[in-house]
């Protein structure tokens, strides 16, 4: 407000309020950003403060627009496991560890994959798949969903092998496919694997080892 000065005469008088000039906004951030309700319940770290930044308009973070940030804040309010996820194909994103599990869990079916003698002999000695570098859906491990569609559909023939993989939040493409999809776009869409309509039959694709478990022989 207002300061009184006094003066000579009789009458009391006003200084001028001081005119405050506007500071350009900051671009870091503190726990002070941070209101008290939101900081109940789960201790804020790092990760929760730049989503929290971004979604707010105080920082700028490639590659992280305020709608995946609102998200990953949706995600870390209810479980706080945010952790880098890397595909087969090198492409990756930070995801909610425990709600990707779920969908990976509650989405399982046992799948076939045919390929020639010693590569299957590797693939069962590790238990690990190799992803093609090419496809219909870019550079995934791909899947059918009978033995004898295996035949027709394999490039490397010898061994069928059934596995059980964790299909997830599936994403359903034509039979042209998507050459452009990856690991790390479809989890930042919030998908885990795709599903081909052939008219051969469908195929399936996945794009990280850890969704593809107990390999064996068909």
């Amino acid at each position: 407000g207002a300061v009184k000065n006094k003066t000579s005469s009789s009458h009391t008088t006003f200084a001028t309020p001081r005119q405050c000039t506007p500071q350009p906004p900051t671009r870091t951030f503190t726990m002070s950003v941070v209101p008290r309700n939101r900081r109940r319940g789960r201790p804020i770290t790092n990760e929760w403060l730049m989503n929290f930044a971004v979604v707010n308009g105080q920082y700028d973070i490639p590659g992280l627009d305020r709608r995946q940030a609102q998200q990953n804040l949706t995600n870390y309010q209810r479980t706080g496991s945010f952790t880098t996820v890397t595909g087969w194909d090198g492409t990756s994103a930070r995801v909610d560890t425990a709600s990707r599990n779920s969908r990976l869990d509650g989405h399982v079916r046992d799948l076939y994959h045919q390929t020639d003698p010693d590569k299957a002999e590797l693939i069962l000695t590790s238990q690990q798949m190799r992803r093609g570098s090419t496809g219909l859906a870019g550079g995934g491990c791909y899947f059918a969903i009978s033995e004898s569609d295996t035949y027709h559909k394999a490039h490397n023939r010898g061994v069928v092998l059934k596995c059980t993989v964790k299909l997830g939040n599936v994403k359903r493409l034509g039979p042209q496919g998507d050459s452009s999809v990856t690991f790390g776009g479809l989890l930042r869409d919030g998908y885990d694997s795709v599903r081909i309509e052939r008219p051969g039959g469908t195929e399936y694709v996945v794009y990280n080892w850890d969704q593809v478990e107990d390999i064996r022989i068909a």
